[in-house]
């Protein structure tokens, strides 16, 4: 009998270990959701800002990696956005803002999923530490 209660206590914590693992992921997960949360709602902030700005003003354009050239603003009402496997394509601003906040949306709705996800592991835990305690007793 007690053979088999240390093999049942072993099988539990296993479990345990490995939801605590998921559980880090998922953490993990939603942390990257949020950053790329946080780059979007800034991203529709400098359209919101690019839209009121004058074409021919001087501005910075980005080149990669935090390197920047000076640059003339030719049409503040349109910008290029990028759909995958390096297709651009033009768009103007409210239609640029309206894709980032349906990738918001997509965002949030993902996020949700994940907490729903991580809150279920959580108990599937506290379930697990409660049967190790009544084995051990």
């Amino acid at each position: 009998m007690a053979e088999q209660n240390r093999k049942a206590i072993e099988e539990k914590y296993v479990m345990l270990q490995l939801i605590d693992a998921q559980i880090k992921e998922f953490e993990n997960e939603l942390g990257a959701l949020e950053q790329r949360s946080q780059e979007l709602v800034k991203l529709k902030s400098s359209l919101d800002s690019l839209a009121k700005t004058n074409p021919g003003a001087a501005t910075f354009a980005s080149v990669g990696l935090g390197t920047f050239a000076l640059s003339e603003l030719k049409d503040p009402k349109h910008v290029l956005v990028n759909v995958g496997s390096g297709v651009l394509i033009k768009k103007d601003m409210e239609s640029a803002k309206e894709l980032i906040t349906l990738q918001l949306h997509e965002l949030d709705k993902a996020a949700a999923h994940l907490s729903q996800n991580m809150h279920t592991l959580i108990i599937r835990a506290q379930q697990a530490e409660t049967e190790i305690q009544e084995l051990l007793k």
